[in-house]
Formats: structure tokens, C-alpha cells, sequence
């Protein structure tokens, strides 16, 4: 019913109720006016007299019997028909006419008029300006006749002018013109009360409908979210998604579709080494799916007409209203013979490309409603989400992998240089723990003088620039360290919150760096002077300045092939390094007598003693001693060890070389009363190209290679070189080799 139409019909009933209430009290208040009457017949005239004689005045008879015949009809209308328009214009007559009776009972006096305006008042509370009408009619008919025929029983004057009827009947007009505009205005009150209660009832029903709708979206969102939340358990519970599939398909099957039955579902993802969408997981419910199990895994979805394969090509949730409707005719055969009717499938998207398509199929053929899509929706962004936060996560933990187990110091600040972060390359290069250094000032590892460089740095790391590669010092717990760094600013939401700084440790870089340019300085020395005594040899020679058959010209010979061969061991040295360096070089192992060894180097080294005046001497040989090695290989480290003490022991002083056997090895010492190497310098000493003094105006030659091709050389043949020293009272090189071979300790062994 319309709205029109419901005011209506509250309009109606409330009419109908007022007039039935007004029925009944009209009821009432008829009876009431009878037996009041009857009352007044019997208190104004109660008995009439003729003569001596009396009886019962008429007057009481036509009030008891006018008055129940007057009452008695409405009151069988009211039982019979309450609120029907006959009862209500049939008590209007009655109500008049027993108001004629009362004013004819009290022979026309003037206040029993009064009761003609009250009973119209009374029968406006119908509301009904006919039922005015129809009472109003009755009272002018009566005036009219009785004023005419009977003026005594009306007016209590035998004769009564007509203008008196005039004047009744007036009156009657006019409170009947303010009570039919009395009631107009209650018809429209009431039809305004009818319209204002459609409306309440409307706003009611509307309410209760948003109610209902609100409710009915609610018990849905309350369902979508407590599948949401089971996905979301689920994937918060997983490490990576092939490990939570089964369970998934297991809650979305038994949750998405609301009341439809999920027969079995299916997950396929992208194989991007055939381009195509293939069954990752699969799980059925009935467990009578098998063969479409089996077909769905194996199987490449390749047409677009298959259902992963047109939510692949359409991006959004598709819906197959009949499996039979299905392309490939493998899944459409087992999809029949499972008694599937209807599938629906939803796509996965990661970082906007589709990773795989869900299907879940049914034996229903309804199609599901639109808070289902929407549910499926979401839990295809959750699952996305999912995805991408995993490798999200995964490439961040590989980032901090990475960072923490980088042999470089990476550290991070905020903008006033508080130290936030600390690796463990910066905790190995810097000494400090993480402990130590995380809030603290990075300061504490800036040297006073490079603070202004630091400075300088951040500054322009918060202007966004970067900066690579720059050497710079850092002072570690240890001392200061060489490092080359890099400054780049960390931002967040597009503004710069922090400084990130690399350090690398360039140490080794800036000792390679010392050592080749000492290598320039010593190598250039050592070609220097013997190209120069070869050219002036030979300039000499060439001029005629020396007679070629001459001593002189013979020792300006002899000093062109010493200086040769000077240049060739140099050259050799520098090659043997790096052939042992490559693991090219070869030993070739014989057995020697230790004794004989030591004797032939100290021999061969008896000039160099003799010219620098130092007394070099054998102290002990060790006797019937048998070792293992390459013969040349042996007396170069020999010569190496004693040439070096010869150079540097003083005029007079001597060197002893000696040989003690110890257990299953042997060890050499050549001892000399030089000035001694201090501590420190000790280190450098078997390094490549190292000199205590490697400038160009030092006293002793060298390449500094000696040592360091002595010490591969004894590691060769599986020994150990080293040297004592104390500075002012001499040094003590020595190194020990095995007393048998490689290979004859590896017999002993096994045997």
C-alpha cells in the first residue's frame, strides 16, 4: 500500500473509532435524557385533575412512552450497526427530539431551549457537519409545526408570531455555522494526525528495513570477516604460501560460498618457463575427484576459454554456470564425471601481474551473489599482499644478511651523527661492540683533525647527495685505521631521517701502496748502479781511453759482468717469486748430507767474508744427518741468510753458521754481531720488496726479495724460517726442514 493510500486508511479508522466511541456515549446520554424526562413530567406536572377527581398527568405518559420509543431505535442501531452513518444521524434525531419533548414537558420555557444548542454542541463530537445538518432539519421541522399548530407546547403562548420560529431557527443556523467550521478543522487535524503517523509508520518501516538490511550486512561482513580472518591466520602462521596452501583452499571452501557445497578446489600458478598457469596445489573434499586431480596437475591451461585461463586474460573473478560449457575436454570429462555443475575462480595479483588463479567448484548451478565475489576479491588481495610481504620480507632479512655479514663496517646515524646502527664488520674493524657503540656519537671514531671533513660529508648526505670512495682515517680501539668511505642519507616517506656509512678497511691497500712505491725506489737502485758501471765500463772502453789489451780495460770488464750478473739475479729473483706465487715452481728432492750442505754455502760465501772483512766460520756440522731436499733451492736460502749477515756485521766482527738436529728436524742458524733488528721491524722483514731503510742513499744493496723468496722456498719444502734479533747485540736467522719428505712421512703414517 502506498503512502497515500495508508493515510487513508488511518483516516478511515480514526473516524470510525471516533464515531463508535461517540456512538456509545450517545448511548448513554439518551438513556440518561429519558429517565430525566421522565423525572421532570413527574416533579413539574404529576397528576391532572378533573373536578375532584385526579390521575396521571399526560405529560408523564408521553415522556415515558415518546421517550422510549426515541431511545430505543438508536440503541438497537448502535448494538447492531456501531458507527455506520444511519446510527449516527438517527441519534442526532432522537437527541432532538427528545430536546422538543423537554421544552414541550415544561410548557415552552425559555431555558429548555438552552438544551437545543447543547445537543448540537454534543453531536459535534462526531465530527460529522452532516449529522449538524440532519439535527438542525429536525428542530426547524418541529419549530415550523408546533409554532403553527401547537405554539404553547413551544413558545408556552397560545398565539405566537412566525418571526419567533425565525429567530429559533437562526440561532440554530448560526452555532451550527462555527460548529461545522469546528468540525472541518478537527476533520483536517485528524487527517494531519493520519498523515503524520503514515509518515511515523513509514520512517518505522524504513528503519526497520535498514535494520533488517544493516542487520543482514552485518551478520555477511561478520562472516567475510571471519573467513578473512582465517585466511589471515592462516598466512600469518605460514613461512611461504606452497606451505599453507592445502590448509587455505581447505578454509576458503568451506567458508567463501556461504551454503553452497564446495566440492573440491584448485590452485594454479604462474610457470614462467612455459608461460603458462599449472595446478601448485589441489584438494578435494569427497576424495572422488581423483582423475580430475590428477588431469588438473598435469595439465597446461593454454586457451583463454578455460576458466584460470579467462581470469588470466580478464584480470577479474569469472564464473562457468555449466561445466559442460568447459574447453578442454580432459578437465571437462573428469569435472562430469565428479558431478560438478559450476566453478568459480579468482585471480591472485602480485605487484600488478596475476600469480596464480583459485577455482572452486560445486554441484550447484546457482550463480554466487555479489558479496561473495567481493568476498573473494578480498581474499585475493590478502593472499597478494601475502606474497609480496613474504618476498618483501625475504629480500629485506637477505639485505640484512648480507649487511651484517659484510666484512665491511656499515653503520647508520641520525641527522645529529648518534650512532643507530652497527654491524659486525664494522664491530671486527672498528673493535667496538654493538653494545658500545649504538648511541653513542660517531665521533668517538673520528679523529680530531678529520672532524671538519666529517662535517663537510653529512652535510651534503643531507642534501641528498652521496659520497664514494673517499680515503679517509678512523680511529678504532686499537689506533687509527686507513679506510675508504662511502655517506649516503637514509629517507623515510621522501624525507631524510639518518646517514648510512660504509668503511672499507684499505690497510692492505695502502701497504701494497708503501711497498710498491719502496719497490719503485729499491728496484730503480738496484738497475740504476749496475747500468751505470756497465755504461761507464764500456763508455770508457768505446772512447780509447783504456788500452783493450790492458789490466784496466780487464777490470772495467770484470765490472760490466759482475754488474750483469747482479741485474740477472735480480731478475731471476723476481721471477722465482712469482712462479712460486703462480704454483709453478717445482723442488727437486734427493737426499743430502746436511753437514756437506752447510759446508759448500759457508765456502762459497768466503769472498763476500774476506771483502767486508768479517770472519765467517762453521761451528758445527751435524754429522751422519740426511735430509730431504732441492740441493740449489737449499744453498740459495743459505746464501741469502749469510750474504744479509755479512752485510750488515761491522768490520772484525764473524758470523757462525751451525746445524742442530732436533727430533724429526733439522735447523739451521747463521748468527752475526750486527746492530740488531727492533721488534717492530721484525715483521717486515720476510714481506716482498721490504727494507729497513728503502730509500735511495742506504748503505747495503737489496732488493728486499731475498728474504721473502728464503721464506716460500723453506714453506716449500714444508719448513719454517724465522729470526731473533736484539737491537744492539746482533740477530739470528734460521729456518728448519723436515728430516724426511713429504712423501716418506705420509708412508710412515699409513704404515
Amino acid at each position: 500500500m502506498n503512502k497515500h493510500g495508508r493515510t487513508m486508511q488511518l483516516f478511515e479508522e480514526q473516524k470510525t473509532q471516533l464515531f463508535k466511541r461517540t456512538d456509545r456515549l450517545f448511548v448513554s446520554l439518551l438513556i440518561v435524557e429519558w429517565l430525566c424526562l421522565v423525572l421532570v413530567a413527574a416533579i413539574v406536572s404529576p397528576r391532572t385533575w378533573v373536578g375532584t377527581s385526579s390521575y396521571i398527568h399526560p405529560h408523564i405518559w408521553t415522556a415515558i412512552v415518546v421517550g422510549a420509543l426515541t431511545v430505543s431505535l438508536p440503541v438497537i442501531l448502535v448494538k447492531m450497526r456501531t458507527g455506520a452513518t444511519i446510527t449516527r444521524h438517527m441519534i442526532a434525531v432522537a437527541q432532538m427530539v427528545l430536546a422538543g419533548l423537554l421544552i414541550h414537558l415544561t410548557g415552552g420555557r425559555i431555558e429548555s431551549h438552552f438544551l437545543i444548542f447543547g445537543s448540537l454542541a454534543f453531536l459535534a463530537f462526531y465530527r460529522d457537519w452532516r449529522v449538524l445538518i440532519t439535527a438542525s432539519a429536525i428542530t426547524a421541522v418541529d419549530h415550523i409545526f408546533r409554532g403553527m399548530f401547537y405554539p404553547e407546547s413551544i413558545y408556552g403562548l397560545i398565539n405566537a408570531s412566525p418571526w419567533r420560529t425565525v429567530e429559533h431557527v437562526f440561532w440554530v443556523v448560526f452555532e451550527d455555522i462555527f460548529l461545522i467550521l469546528g468540525c472541518r478543522q478537527s476533520v483536517k487535524e485528524m487527517q494531519e494526525i493520519a498523515i503524520r503517523q503514515t509518515e511515523v509508520e513509514v520512517s518505522k518501516e524504513n528503519v526497520e528495513l535498514q535494520v533488517e538490511e544493516r542487520t543482514k550486512e552485518l551478520k555477511l561482513s561478520e562472516k567475510q570477516l571471519a573467513v578473512q580472518y582465517e585466511v589471515s591466520k592462516i598466512l600469518a602462521e605460514s613461512i611461504t604460501f606452497n606451505s599453507c596452501s592445502e590448509a587455505l583452499l581447505q578454509c576458503i571452501s568451506n567458508c567463501a560460498l556461504g551454503d553452497e557445497k564446495v566440492v573440491c578446489s584448485a590452485i594454479w600458478a604462474q610457470d614462467d618457463s612455459r608461460n603458462a598457469l599449472r595446478c601448485a596445489s589441489f584438494w578435494s573434499r569427497n576424495e572422488i575427484t581423483e582423475g580430475f586431480e590428477f588431469a588438473s596437475r598435469e595439465l597446461n591451461i593454454q586457451s583463454e576459454n578455460d576458466l584460470p585461463g579467462r581470469v588470466r586474460s580478464t584480470g577479474s573473478i569469472q564464473w562457468i554456470s555449466n561445466i559442460a560449457d568447459e574447453t578442454n575436454l580432459q578437465r571437462r570429462r573428469c569435472a562430469l564425471e565428479a558431478e560438478l555443475k559450476s566453478g568459480v575462480a579468482f585471480p591472485v595479483v602480485v605487484d600488478g601481474a596475476i600469480a596464480m588463479v583459485i577455482e572452486l567448484y560445486t554441484s550447484e548451478t546457482k550463480l554466487p551473489s555479489v558479496d561473495v565475489f567481493d568476498l573473494l576479491a578480498a581474499i585475493g588481495r590478502q593472499i597478494g599482499q601475502f606474497v609480496l610481504s613474504r618476498r618483501a620480507q625475504e629480500i629485506n632479512e637477505q639485505l640484512v644478511k648480507i649487511v651484517e655479514s659484510s666484512t665491511d663496517a656499515i653503520y647508520g646515524m641520525n641527522l645529529d651523527l648518534t650512532i643507530t646502527s652497527w654491524n659486525e664488520g664494522a664491530e671486527k674493524l672498528y673493535g667496538y661492540t654493538a653494545k658500545e657503540a649504538l648511541g653513542k656519537n660517531v665521533l668517538m671514531i673520528v679523529p680530531p683533525d678529520k672532524v671538519e671533513e666529517l662535517s663537510e660529508s653529512v652535510e651534503r648526505a643531507k642534501d641528498g647527495s652521496r659520497l664514494e670512495g673517499r680515503d679517509s682515517i678512523r680511529n678504532g680501539a686499537d689506533g687509527p685505521i686507513d679506510v675508504s668511505l662511502s655517506l649516503a642519507p637514509i629517507c623515510k616517506n621522501g624525507e631524510i631521517v639518518g646517514i648510512s656509512e660504509i668503511d672499507r678497511d684499505i690497510r692492505e691497500r695502502k701497504s701494497a701502496e708503501k711497498r710498491v712505491s719502496e719497490f719503485y725506489s729499491i728496484v730503480s737502485h738496484e738497475l740504476r748502479t749496475p747500468l751505470t758501471s756497465i755504461r761507464g765500463a764500456l763508455g770508457l772502453i768505446e772512447a780509447g781511453i783504456v788500452n783493450q789489451s790492458s789490466q784496466k780495460c780487464m777490470d772495467l770488464i770484470k765490472i760490466g759482468r759482475e754488474s750483469s750478473d747482479r741485474l740477472i739475479r735480480l731478475i731471476n729473483d723476481i721471477l722465482d717469486l712469482k712462479k712460486i706465487e703462480a704454483g709453478m715452481f717445482e723442488l727437486q728432492l734427493e737426499p743430502i748430507a746436511a753437514d756437506r750442505l752447510l759446508e759448500e754455502a759457508v765456502n762459497s760465501m768466503k769472498g763476500m767474508a774476506v771483502e767486508r772483512g768479517v770472519k765467517l766460520s762453521l761451528d758445527k756440522g751435524p754429522d751422519h744427518v740426511t735430509v730431504h731436499a732441492d740441493k740449489d733451492r737449499c744453498t740459495q736460502v743459505l746464501a741469502n741468510l749469510i750474504s744479509n749477515a755479512l752485510k750488515f756485521s761491522q768490520n772484525g766482527s764473524e758470523v757462525v753458521v751451525n746445524g742442530i738436529v732436533d727430533a724429526e728436524q733439522i735447523r739451521f742458524n747463521i748468527s752475526d754481531n750486527g746492530p740488531g733488528i727492533a721488534e717492530s721491524e721484525l715483521q717486515k722483514l720476510f714481506q716482498k720488496f721490504q727494507q729497513l731503510d728503502s730509500s735511495d742513499n742506504r748503505k747495503c744493496e737489496g732488493t728486499g726479495l731475498g728474504l721473502a723468496i728464503s721464506k716460500a722456498l723453506v714453506e716449500q719444502h714444508g719448513g719454517h724460517i724465522g729470526v731473533r734479533s736484539e737491537v744492539g747485540k746482533g740477530s739470528t736467522f734460521w729456518f728448519e726442514l723436515p728430516l724426511k719428505s713429504n712423501a716418506e712421512s705420509k708412508i710412515a703414517i699409513n704404515s
